[in-house]
Parts: C-alpha cells; structure tokens; sequence
C-alpha cells in the first residue's frame, strides 16, 4: 500500500525536536547526578607524591626566603623544614606555633589551624590536608599584605608543613567557652558577626546555602524554617556538638557563627494572597512513553504494545514525568514515525463498518441491565447512570473500549453511513480535536484536508484516512502540551490557562492520558476556569478506576522498585528465593498502596506507620508467616516487623546488593525521598570510592562504620550511616533478621540536620518519627507536585506560596492524599502560567 512521505506532499514538517527547540521556557539546567559516595563508602584519597603530608621528606638545605619563591620542582617532594621555617617566618605571627600551634586569633580575626578547646585539627580552609589546594590557597590569600609573599617552593614547602598539624597533639588553649555544652553553661552572646561570616563560608555554607537559603544539604537556617535558630543559647550548643563535625566549632567559633546566623532572613514573603500569582516555571511537555500509549489507546482502541518501540524515559528528580528529562532523541524521531504508521494501519481496518467512534460517546445508558443486553455479561455497571455521558463498564473498564467482545458498532473508526470526502472532512475535524486536545485552526483543517486528498488519489480512502493519522501523530500539537494561555494578561506577565489547556493538565495528571468526553465537553463550553470547576473534575477524575494505574506510578517510581524484576539473588544464600518472587513483592507494595490509597485513610500517617503488609500464600511461606490460605493478595499481620511503606520487602531489597544490606542506600532514600534533603555531591577528585572488604567476623554495621569512620568520608557519612542503620534487621531480599554472622543486629540510629533529629531504637520509632515530622509532610507535597506539575518546584522561588497552600490544606485535613492530589489543582502553578512573549 501507498504511503507517501509527508515531504513529498509538499507539508512544511515540523519535527518534535525542531519544536523543543522552540519551547515556550527554556529547559533549567540538568539536575546533578546522586553522588557516588551516596551509594558507595569512601576513603580518603591515595597518597601521591604532591598531594600528601609529604612527612617523609628528608631534604634539609639551608632556607632562603628570597629563593625560596622559585616555582617549586615537580622532580621533588616538598621540604618540611623550610615549610617551618616559613611559616615561622610569614605565618606565626596570626596562626601561632609551639605547644598550641595553629591556634591564636591574632588582627581580631579567628584564624585557627588546630581547635583550641579539642586540640584537633580544624583548618577553616577546607583544603588545608591537601597539598596542591593548599599551596594554591597561599599563593592567592596568605599571608596578608604584599602579592606573591609566598608562591613556588614556599607555597608548597609550607602548605606540607601545615598539614602535618593534624598529626600534632597541642595543648589545649584557653578558652572562654567550654566545649562540653552541659545544660547549665550560659554562652557569651552576641559574638563577632563578621568573624562568623568568614567561618560560615568556609564551613557551613556549602550545606546550608548563601545566607541560611539551603544548600547542598536541604536545611535552610532562615527564621520560620530553623527551629534551632530561635534561641541563641540552643543554637551555639548545636553548632559546638554537631557542626560541622562534633567538637569542630566551639568557643568564640561557636559564638560567632550563632551571632552571623541571626542575622539572617526569610528568603521569600512569609504573606502569600491570590492578587500576587507567580505561577512558576510553565514548560511546554512532550507525552512521555506512557501518556503516549493510553492516548493512542483511548483515541483509536489500539493495544498499547504498539507504543513498546519508544525509548526509554530519562529519570529526573525521581520521576519520567519531568519535561527536563523529556528531550527528543533521533531514536524518538523515528519511533513517532514508526509507531504512527503501525497504529494507522491497525485503526483503518475498522472503516468495514460505519458506527460512532471508538471510544463511543454519548448517554449509552440508563442502568447496568441496559449495559448487559449490550455487552453480554462481561458489564457489570453504568457509569454515570444520572449524566448524558454514561458509558457501560466491563470488569472496570468502559466495555466500548476494552471488552473481550465488543460488538461491531463500537468498533469503527467513523460514523458515516458513507465513507467520502465529506465523511473524511468530518472525522479531521472530529478526531483532529480530540487528538490535539483543542479545536482545530483553519489552516489545519486545510493541510490535513490535503494530505487525505494526496492520499485518496495514490491510493484509495482507506489510504488517505491512514495518512491523515500518521500525520496527526507525528505532529507536535499531539506529542507536546503546548499551553500559551487565555487572552488577556492578569499582572505581572501572567496569564490563565484555556479550558482546552486545563483540560489536557486534569486529565495527563489523573490518568496519564487525553481527555475524555465529559473534559472536551466543558473545555468547549469553557467551563474548567474557576476553582469550583477544577476542582469538580479533579474529584471525578480521582474517584474514577483509571487514576488508580497512576497512583501506582508514582510509588512505583518513587520507591525506585520499577526495574525489581531484575532482581537476582543466590536461592543458596536465600532459601525460598525464585524467579518469581521479585515479582511477589512489588505485587505485595501495590496491593498495600491501593489498600491505603482506595481502601484505607488514604493519609500519608497509614502509610509511614500501618502495622501490616499484603501477602498471598507464596509470599506468606517466603516470609516465614502464616499463610492466608489463598492466592490472591490479602491483608496479613506480622507483628513488630511491619512499619508502613518503609518495611515493604520491594524497598529493602532494591536497597541492598546480591550479598550484603546497603545501608547508605537505604539511608539516601530516606533522607532524600521521605525528608526532601539534598545532598552533596563529592568531588571525586578528593575521595577514593570502594566497598567496605567483606568481613564474616563483623556486621554489615560494623564494616561501615570501619570504613567510612574518619578522614575525607565523615562528614557524608557521620549523616548517612545511622539513618541507614536503622534498616539492618531486613536482609538483602526484604526479610526479618536478628543475626548477621551469628552476631546480634543493632538497628540502632539518628537522624541528622532534619526537623526530627534524635535517636531510634528501630524502624518502628522512625516510621511514627517521620509520621508527626512537618518536613516529611512538606516533603510529601512536593514530591507529588514535582510528578504531577511535570517539572522542578522552586520552593523558594516562585513555587513558595502554591506550596505553601497546598500544605496547609494537606496537613489541615489529616494528611490525606486524595485531598492533596485535588488541591494541587488548585494553586496558582496549575491555573495559570507566564505569558509567552
């Protein structure tokens, strides 16, 4: 059969990456990988002959301050006793040296090398055990005064010498604030602000952000955000204990970093009203592999494998739903292509018969007895009964659409008695609407009304219809949601989003898919403006069987269980462990989602905390509980072992390896999905990343904390570790332990720099921890934003007050999803956008 290209028809095609290209916003920058070191141990990086304490040096000539600023040799290490001599030299005078080396605060600046209440070593250059840095550092900075005092040979030979100091044990210099923080000590307050924006910088800033507005680690110290800011007396005694390691900041440190921190302010208007709408970031959306399947599958009826030939989705932010990760490669060009063809050909071979479209619209029936003397007994409802849209329903699924057995007149493609042009004109504009999800423009109507000419005259009608549809699916204003507003600006360059736009937003975000008739309905009529409206179809939407595939979605994704079918394990090392079973547990977290989605208090608190999981007979032999006597999936008790979401066996096994618990996965997982922490990426140039050596004489814990104890790895892993501990008592496949090694499991562990900071005895204290914490319910809304708005919410940007809204309805109504899912549809961020210029 004809199929002509549509360049030779003589269209201006427009391919989906010359549209991105074109996108109404430009694409933000793509988000950082996760660390390495967030999944792996580290230690610190190998020696080198000009990168280490170089303490080995023997070489011993006479100094010569004057030569020595001679570009250092890179035949030779450093030179330890002319690095002394220098420092004594240029140094001294502001860092000390003898018996408190590195400790005086000389020019009312502090200038510590060594900590003078611990005596450890605590350079506020974060480099000071890194030659190359260091010396860098000395040549741009130090000492004060005249350029180039100290470049070459003396950059290097002191910054060597500098970095023996962690190896000195200097006495304790007197401070006037102990560093033991016991709870009588009342700190001298207020401090040296300045001196505490020098040490911020250099110590605090990289996790906390420019001015307490967060950083590499998600924990702002702005006021309103920091409950330990409040109170100066609190915050010193966290920064002597905690920050940015226990017992690196204390005395007129700890002091005058508190003092700087108090000076800082909210980074955005704590005041949010409707007159100041700042809807955020407002992408143009390619259908991602999966909106594009249910789209072809409810416009056209077709089995949705035809969609298999599509690339995989990038992953940003935990979710394919992100328009960041949504580029067009020259492998999607060619599947759009591909694709479309296939679904074409499929779908002519319905124009036999002459009925209404599929899926059928219209008032199809009054009862549910009206359905089966349609459909058989294969329907079980009428959907709407009430409405002049009901539709028959077939084991949950519109009978027109999806039944076994659909009689002939829901399976054509048109509804003209006769199939000719005027049959043709009508279905381009029928389906044309449908398909692009607004009315057609004229001069669409025309280029389509030609390609099926084109077609018609090389071929015959069915070939003209088939080129009309390979042409409508391969075009941008079907594989993008192009959004550009109503007319009429509001302030600020802001404009209200169409009822056509709306509609495609309600129905991509509950069902992952086009439109259905009763949304067209009111987008024609322009009824989906108002709050009241919106919020109407968001609840049909959402009580409807086809938002539930998209609930399970977002756990799925956001768990990181969609790939566990790839799950192997050692049957040897895990008796009861099959091919089978990965599948059993991710069937196992589904069916408890749907359970406290749909059947449950649909609140975020039953799912951190619900003291049982689902289980069939297999799974239930698996885990060494009492079988429930049937195949199916059905709610099973495990007494103190089950703790909501973060027990389920799919997240435990998906965070370990083939042969070992991976604590700072779990912990990641914990901290960055659960609590919204970010957190830092390491430079790979200052860490050597390897695995703990396997032990069978120590834990798993043990050999963690071994390894990750000290050195370039602490101040990562003093945060990841004890979260991640706390998981220990599950072994690598998602199962209860007590023992590893014939040794007792110690679940013990600590939250850090969060809103539930402390200690747990296990995962039962955590879960009930996570469940009362507001960072989590914060955490909560964002997360789903970020999966059902398609893109990165700016919290402290122009997303802040959206947020913000829908927080205070989700915690105000028990935490419960359903309601927060509807009040997503009701911020500033998902009525509106920035007008397109």
């Amino acid at each position: 059969m004809f199929t002509p290209h549509l360049l030779t028809l003589g269209l201006r095609a427009v391919k989906p990456f010359t549209l991105k290209r074109l996108a109404l916003d430009a694409l933000k920058p793509a988000l950082a990988l996760l660390a390495a070191c967030l999944i792996t141990a580290c230690v610190s990086e190998p020696v080198d002959p000009d990168n280490s304490s170089a303490a080995t040096s023997s070489a011993a000539p006479t100094p010569n301050s004057s030569s020595a600023n001679n570009p250092s040799s890179a035949n030779t290490g450093p030179d330890l006793v002319k690095g002394e001599q220098e420092y004594d030299a240029q140094c001294a005078a502001c860092h000390d040296k003898g018996g408190v080396r590195g400790v005086s605060t000389a020019f009312g600046a502090t200038s510590h090398i060594i900590n003078a209440a611990t005596g450890q070593f605590a350079c506020e250059h974060t480099d000071c055990t890194k030659i190359n840095k260091l010396k860098n550092y000395i040549i741009a900075s130090m000492p004060l005064g005249p350029v180039d005092n100290c470049i070459g040979d003396c950059a290097r030979n002191t910054a060597a010498f500098i970095a023996t100091f962690d190896r000195l044990t200097p006495a304790s210099s007197a401070s006037s604030v102990s560093s033991s923080g016991g709870e009588n000590v009342v700190y001298p307050y207020p401090g040296n602000a300045l001196n505490g924006a020098t040490i911020y910088e250099q110590q605090c800033q990289d996790c906390h952000g420019v001015n307490g507005h967060s950083g590499a680690v998600n924990y702002p110290l702005t006021p309103g955000e920091c409950s330990t800011c409040s109170d100066p007396q609190v915050l010193i005694k966290k920064i002597i204990d905690t920050m940015p390691t226990p017992g690196a900041c204390v005395g007129e440190c700890a002091i005058d970093v508190a003092t700087y921190v108090k000076t800082f302010t909210s980074p955005v208007s704590v005041t949010c009203n409707n007159n100041d709408i700042k809807p955020g970031h407002s992408p143009m959306r390619r259908l991602n592999k999966r909106q594009y399947a249910n789209s072809l599958k409810d416009l056209l009826g077709v089995d949705v494998a035809l969609a298999a030939d599509f690339p995989d989705e990038n992953i940003l932010k935990g979710f394919d739903t992100n328009e960041d990760g949504l580029d067009v490669s020259g492998a999607h060009v060619e599947a759009f292509e591909v694709v479309a063809k296939k679904v074409a050909i499929e779908a002519v071979k319905k124009l036999n018969s002459a009925a209404s479209m599929v899926p059928a619209s219209g008032d199809q029936c009054n009862s549910t007895p009206d359905c089966k003397a349609t459909y058989g007994n294969t329907a079980n409802d009428c959907k709407n009964s009430a409405a002049a849209n009901s539709v028959c329903m077939c084991g949950g699924a519109r009978c027109d659409a999806s039944s076994p057995t659909p009689p002939a007149a829901g399976d054509a493609l048109l509804s003209c008695a006769t199939l000719d042009n005027a049959c043709a004109h009508g279905f381009i504009n029928d389906f044309g609407q449908k398909a692009f999800r607004r009315p057609l423009t004229n001069k669409e109507k025309n280029s389509l009304k030609a390609i099926f000419a084109a077609g018609k005259q090389a071929t015959d009608f069915k070939g003209g219809i088939q080129l009309v549809l390979e042409t409508i699916l391969q075009s941008p204003a079907f594989i993008y949601r192009a959004e550009f507003g109503a007319s009429g600006t509001l302030n600020n360059g802001v404009v209200q989003l169409t009822s056509w736009e709306m509609a495609s937003r309600l129905s991509y975000m509950f069902w992952a898919t086009t439109p259905d008739d009763i949304l067209m309905d009111l987008a024609q009529q322009n009824k989906l403006r108002t709050k009241a409206q919106i919020r109407a179809q968001a609840e049909r939407l959402l009580n409807d069987e086809r938002a539930k595939p998209v609930i399970r979605d977002y756990y799925t994704q956001w768990l990181g269980i969609g790939d566990i079918g790839s799950l192997e394990r050692t049957p040897a090392d895990y008796p009861g462990f099959t091919a089978n079973t990965p599948n059993q547990l991710r069937r196992e977290t589904e069916a408890f989602i749907d359970h406290v989605f749909w059947d449950g208090t649909s609140t975020l608190d039953e799912l951190l905390t619900a003291d049982y999981t689902f289980a069939n007979n297999n799974l239930a032999e698996f885990y060494g509980i009492t079988k429930p006597g049937t195949n199916n999936f059905v709610k099973v008790n495990n007494p103190g072992k089950n703790f909501g979401l973060l027990s389920q066996g799919s997240l435990m096994a998906t965070g370990a390896r083939p042969d070992e618990t991976a604590p700072i996965l779990r912990s990641v997982f914990v901290l960055e999905k659960v609590m919204c922490v970010h957190l830092a990426t390491p430079d790979p140039t200052e860490v050597n990343i390897v695995f703990p050596p396997q032990d069978a004489s120590v834990t798993t814990r043990e050999r963690w904390t071994q390894t990750t104890g000290s050195g370039n790895c602490f101040q990562c892993h003093r945060i990841l570790n004890p979260a991640g501990f706390i998981f220990e008592n599950y072994d690598p496949v998602g199962r209860w332990r007590d023992e590893e090694n014939n040794l007792p499991i110690d679940s013990s562990g600590e939250l850090i720099a969060t809103d539930s900071d402390g200690t747990f005895t296990g995962l039962a204290d955590l879960s009930q921890a996570l469940a009362q914490s507001d960072q989590v319910t914060h955490c909560a809304v964002t997360s789903w934003a970020n999966y059902a708005y398609g893109r990165h919410i700016d919290e402290v940007g122009d997303d802040h007050c959206s947020m913000e809204q829908a927080y205070e309805a989700f915690s105000t109504k028990g935490k419960n999803l359903k309601e927060l899912l509807v009040e997503l549809t009701q911020t500033h961020a998902f009525m509106y956008r920035n007008e397109v210029n």
